[in-house]
């Protein structure tokens, strides 16, 4: 998609449109701008990636009270062991009061639906009955 919208920019870098405030026009502009208005922060979320995974990639494995004692002394080591086999982070606590990555992981889903909703948005105004800026392409 960001390729897309890449290549859609610098295609229409110089085709003209009136910006637009609050549905207003505003300033002239291009809609290669538009476009890459709408690029930059999905560049920015896809940056964003790997914090998320980081924050989310644990093992869990710490029994069913969060203090690892049914796993006996070494669950410390059982834990590591496990996340080294699986591939995960070994966060060396239990995430039973930690939901600090689910936040994060929320906090990315609804900065990326807004950062596409505006796309959306943007799209839905340009292609409406009497202004039809942008049709579907084939």
């Amino acid at each position: 998609m960001l390729r897309s919208l890449g290549a859609l920019a610098v295609a229409h870098a110089d085709l003209p449109m009136a910006a637009r405030t609050y549905g207003q026009f505003a300033t002239p502009t291009s809609f290669g701008a538009v476009v890459a208005a709408w690029g930059w922060p999905l560049l920015d979320w896809r940056a964003g990636l790997p914090s998320i995974e980081a924050a989310l990639c644990k093992v869990s494995l710490s029994g069913a009270a969060g203090t690892g004692a049914a796993l006996g002394p070494r669950a410390g080591e059982l834990r590591a062991g496990l996340a080294a086999e699986l591939g995960l982070i070994d966060p060396q606590h239990t995430w039973h009061s930690d939901r600090s990555g689910i936040a994060q992981l929320a906090s990315f889903a609804a900065g990326l639906a807004g950062s596409l909703a505006k796309m959306a948005d943007d799209l839905w105004l340009y292609a409406q009955s009497g202004t039809e800026e942008v049709s579907a392409g084939s």
